[in-house]
């Protein structure tokens, strides 16, 4: 899904991972390109919970934050294996909005930033401002709504 969708994954984090669709080039739809892998991400899981439940498994839920904003990035490290890290509080605000998609009990939240950047291009629902940890203000972010579908890339 993050490739075919002009992303990189940038780090495995547990049962996650931090991706990014803008850093090694100017990208003007990053936003798309991220709400579009989302789309992509809801429906595997969507079709896996449907084998599981008619194989009487358990069924899995994704939380999937995102928002848009500068990050520094480099290769760190010593000697032998040096990764390539991003760091800056628009990764910080990233998590924590993911976070909050257990509060709300949704699967795909983004920020403002990014919601003023897709015009309009996705169904969305404004969710009840929040504080968050290390963020001084409440933060606003919309839930990509059940229906959503893929925005075509190079419309815009």
């Amino acid at each position: 899904m993050v490739s075919s969708n002009g992303g990189q994954i940038n780090n495995l984090t547990g049962d996650g991972f931090l991706a990014h669709f803008a850093f090694d080039e100017n990208l003007n739809d990053h936003a798309i390109r991220a709400l579009n892998c989302a789309i992509g991400i809801r429906a595997a899981v969507e079709a896996l919970n449907y084998d599981r439940h008619y194989a009487r498994a358990s069924t899995i839920s994704v939380g999937v934050g995102i928002h848009s904003g500068e990050v520094a990035g480099g290769y760190v490290g010593l000697t032998g294996m040096k990764p390539f890290l991003l760091i800056g509080d628009t990764i910080n605000v990233t998590a924590r909005i993911e976070n909050l998609t257990k509060e709300f009990s949704v699967d795909v939240l983004f920020s403002e930033a990014t919601h003023s950047l897709i015009k309009g291009r996705f169904k969305s629902m404004i969710m009840a401002n929040r504080k968050v940890k290390g963020v001084s203000k409440k933060l606003t972010t919309y839930w990509l709504t059940p229906g959503s579908k893929p925005y075509p890339i190079g419309k815009e």
